[in-house]
């Protein structure tokens, strides 16, 4: 099965000095994943007050051309932290047929976010629509992130993943890489 996997990360001056672990989380966790035209596409959108998109699920197809760019990626600070502008502009302009998607063809659509903080903005109207989209949001949190709200965004409350700093990351990488695989099964038990 194919996947649009969007990765949305806080690079707001609320990660603090985390950034670089999250770099490391990434790298870790694109490793893991079978990229290519017809398997799995990634994208990664950094967010603070705005989003930016640094590359798209159509850019690269190979998957060591993306370690490369992640391994670049720089944070991009900006505050407040607005989640759901960020969940809308992935939605609108990340998952969308020109901007790469195959979710015409099947391919499931994947978005996991990694924050440090509460959202000023509202983020509950704009999970409604992304899940509405048959996006599948899978949310890690750590510091200042706010369950409860984390909560909003997914649709299964066992997708949001909470620790007290990033650097216990890698404790979460396995239950991750599951959650991911179980996208499938989740999509077929439940209609969008």
């Amino acid at each position: 099965r194919k996947r649009d996997i969007v990765f949305l990360i806080d690079g707001s001056p609320g990660m603090g000095r985390s950034f670089p672990q999250v770099r490391e989380f990434l790298l870790k966790v694109i490793q893991e994943l079978d990229i290519g035209p017809d398997k799995d596409q990634v994208a990664v959108v950094q967010y603070g007050s705005n989003s930016k998109l640094e590359f798209g699920l159509d850019t690269y197809s190979n998957k060591d051309e993306i370690l490369e760019l992640v391994k670049s990626l720089r944070q991009k600070m900006g505050r407040p932290l607005n989640t759901g502008a960020a969940l809308d502009f992935v939605a609108k302009k990340v998952f969308s047929e020109s901007a790469g998607s195959r979710k015409q063809a099947g391919a499931s659509q994947l978005l996991v976010l990694i924050t440090a903080g509460k959202s000023r903005d509202d983020v509950e109207r704009v999970a409604h629509e992304v899940k509405q989209a048959g996006i599948v949001p899978i949310a890690i949190g750590a510091k200042s992130a706010d369950t409860s709200e984390l909560q909003k965004i997914v649709h299964d409350p066992t997708f949001v993943l909470t620790m007290r700093d990033f650097q216990d990351l890698s404790t979460i990488q396995q239950e991750l890489l599951s959650k991911m695989k179980a996208v499938f099964i989740f999509e077929q038990g439940n209609n969008f």
